[in-house]
């Protein structure tokens, strides 16, 4: 394959984890599951979840890990945002179960304005999401603001160094290490978070094993 090819199907890919569509879009949304379900779960972990509480997740992608978040405790309710119409469609057929039982519920929305007002959620999560927020400072004031007293936000994303390496990363990433993510939360409205480091083995989406480091950023509202 010419190197210009090569470039063109990375970019392809790029504008898929961006925002999946059609049959392409499919298939990502699976390789999405498939490569983040190590990170996904351990931010599910990381939430605590309690009886009874209202989660919501920024850019859920098919939603296949819900089943593993609803068994974390009873009575949980949860609510998934995504840009991706696909991706609602597909979260809404795999979940269907959970949708008509009134315990979860899949909207759109444009990736930069919240469609809610007011503290209504305990717990907050997403994986993977924060490289294509086009204002991020902002949009943690939106979580913070959406956050009920005693709540917690959990972002989790691969640091840069790690990043920086992957052919299909383009114009639409924002890359953060840890600094760069202290530095947001600083210009936030958050003051209390942890950072936690880990680290997994995975099948990258350029079809090679590599050892990925992330973080998981703990941010609470008092």
């Amino acid at each position: 394959m010419k190197s210009s090819d090569q470039k063109e199907d990375w970019k392809a890919l790029e504008e898929q984890l961006y925002c999946p569509s059609g049959d392409m879009g499919l298939k990502v949304g699976e390789q999405l599951h498939q490569s983040n379900i190590g990170m996904t779960l351990a931010s599910i972990g990381a939430m605590d979840l309690n009886s009874g509480e209202f989660v919501l997740e920024l850019g859920h992608a098919n939603c296949s890990h819900l089943a593993e978040l609803l068994a974390q405790a009873e009575e949980l309710r949860f609510w998934g945002l995504e840009i991706s119409a696909l991706m609602k469609a597909e979260a809404e057929r795999i979940n269907q179960f959970y949708v008509e039982k009134g315990l979860a519920n899949f909207a759109l929305y444009d990736g930069v304005k919240l469609p809610y007002e007011g503290s209504r959620f305990h717990k907050v999560f997403t994986v993977n999401s924060i490289y294509f927020w086009p204002n991020p400072v902002d949009f943690l004031d939106q979580l913070y603001d959406l956050l009920l007293p005693g709540g917690c936000c959990v972002i989790s994303f691969v640091w840069k160094e790690v990043m920086l390496d992957l052919p299909f990363v383009g114009e639409h990433f924002r890359l953060y290490d840890k600094e760069d993510v202290l530095a947001l939360i600083e210009a936030s409205k958050f003051e209390e978070f942890e950072v936690l480091h880990r680290e997994e083995r995975v099948l990258s989406k350029a079809k090679k094993e590599i050892d990925r480091q992330y973080g998981i950023i703990k941010l609470y509202k008092p």
